[in-house]
C-alpha cells in the first residue's frame, strides 16, 4: 500500500490504518514521513487543545470529562496522552490510557499514549506529527495532555491552538508562584478540585495575574471545575469553543495559522536536532571516556561536557 492509499484509508475512518500509521511515525520511518506528506494538505479543520499543569492537578480526570462532553456534542475526539517514558523500553508507561479505558470503545474516540522520550520537555516531534495526522483523519477535536513537568507548559503552547492550564488549589505555593508570563501560554485556566479549600484564593490569584497582563486581544477566562463529578465541564468546553471561534475570525486566522506553523516547525527542528545530537554522542568514543572519568572522579561533569561538545565541532 503506497502512502497516498494509506492516507485515503485514514481519511475514510479506517482506525487500523490510522493506528499503524502512528506506529510508523513514532518509529520515524520513511513511510511514516510519506504518509504525513500525503495527508498534510487535509489538515486545518480540527480544534487542537493542550492540557498542562503540574502532577497531581487532575489533568487526566479532567481530560476524560472533557472527552465525554465533546462526544456528547457529537464531536469525533482524538487524544494524545503523553506519558513518561519507561527508563528501560523508552516506551510510554500508558498510565493515561488505563485511566481512560472506558472511553476507548466509543466510535467517536481514539486514544493514543505516546512516550515523552528524546524530547526537550515532554513534547516529542512525533507528537506534533500525530496531532497533524489526527487532524487530517477528520477528527473534530485533538487533545494533547502532557506529563506536566516544567518545560511542558511552554512546549504545549507551541503545538496546540488552545492551551488549558490546570491548577490545583491544594498546592497554594504552586498557584502563588505562577508568573504573569503564563498569560502568554494559557488561553484558559481551570482550577480543578475546586471543592477543596483554597480554590477561591487560587482563582482570585489567577484572575489578578490576568489583570496584570494588561490589554490582551484574548482575555483568558479562569474558572473552577471538579473533574471527578464533571462539575463545570460544560462551561470549560464552551470556553474552548469560544477561543476557537476567536482565533478563526477572518482578521485573526491567517496570522494565527502562520504563527502555529512557525511554532510547529521550530518544535520539530529542535527535537530532531536534539535526537541527532544524542545519536552522535552515543557514537563518540570520547563520550564514553569522559563518562568513565566522571565516574572515577578524575574530572567533573561540566569539564567533561565541554570536552564532548568541543569534540563534536
Amino acid at each position: 500500500m503506497n502512502p497516498t492509499e494509506w492516507a485515503t484509508k485514514i481519511q475514510n475512518g479506517d482506525k487500523l490504518a490510522l493506528s499503524k500509521a502512528i506506529t510508523e511515525i513514532e518509529s520515524d520511518s520513511a513511510i511514516g514521513h510519506d504518509i504525513l506528506a500525503s495527508s498534510f494538505k487535509f489538515t486545518g479543520s480540527a480544534q487542537t487543545i493542550g492540557f498542562t499543569g503540574s502532577a497531581g492537578a487532575g489533568k487526566s480526570t479532567l481530560v476524560r470529562a472533557v472527552i465525554k462532553e465533546e462526544i456528547a456534542r457529537g464531536k469525533k475526539t482524538a487524544v494524545i496522552a503523553i506519558d513518561p517514558s519507561s527508563p528501560f523500553s523508552q516506551g510510554a508507561i500508558l498510565g493515561d490510557r488505563i485511566r481512560m479505558q472506558d472511553l476507548t470503545n466509543n466510535d467517536l474516540v481514539f486514544i493514543r499514549s505516546m512516550a515523552s522520550r528524546k524530547s526537550l520537555g515532554g513534547i516529542a516531534s512525533s507528537s506534533v506529527n500525530v496531532m497533524n495526522l489526527f487532524d487530517a483523519a477528520g477528527f473534530d477535536v485533538v487533545i494533547i495532555e502532557t506529563v506536566g513537568a516544567g518545560q511542558d507548559e511552554v512546549d504545549i503552547a507551541k503545538i496546540a491552538q488552545t492551551t488549558v492550564i490546570v491548577a490545583n488549589p491544594s498546592s497554594g505555593d504552586e498557584v502563588q508562584s505562577m508568573k504573569s508570563g503564563l498569560m502568554e501560554i494559557g488561553q484558559i485556566f481551570a482550577v480543578n478540585k475546586s471543592d477543596l479549600p483554597g480554590s477561591d484564593a487560587a482563582l482570585a490569584h489567577i484572575n489578578s495575574l490576568i489583570a496584570l497582563a494588561g490589554n490582551l486581544k484574548w482575555k483568558p477566562p479562569a474558572m473552577k471545575v471538579i473533574a471527578k463529578t464533571e462539575t463545570g465541564i460544560n462551561e470549560l468546553v464552551n470556553a474552548i469553543d469560544k477561543h476557537q471561534a476567536f482565533i478563526r475570525q477572518k482578521d485573526n486566522w491567517n496570522d494565527y495559522r502562520y504563527l502555529m506553523a512557525k511554532k510547529q516547525v521550530e518544535s520539530i527542528v529542535k527535537s530532531m536536532t536534539y535526537n541527532e545530537l544524542l545519536e552522535k554522542l552515543d557514537n563518540q568514543s570520547v563520550t564514553k571516556k569522559m563518562i568513565e572519568n566522571v565516574s572515577a572522579k578524575s574530572t567533573d561533569p561540566i569539564s567533561a561536557a565541554k570536552q564532548i561538545i568541543q569534540n563534536l565541532k
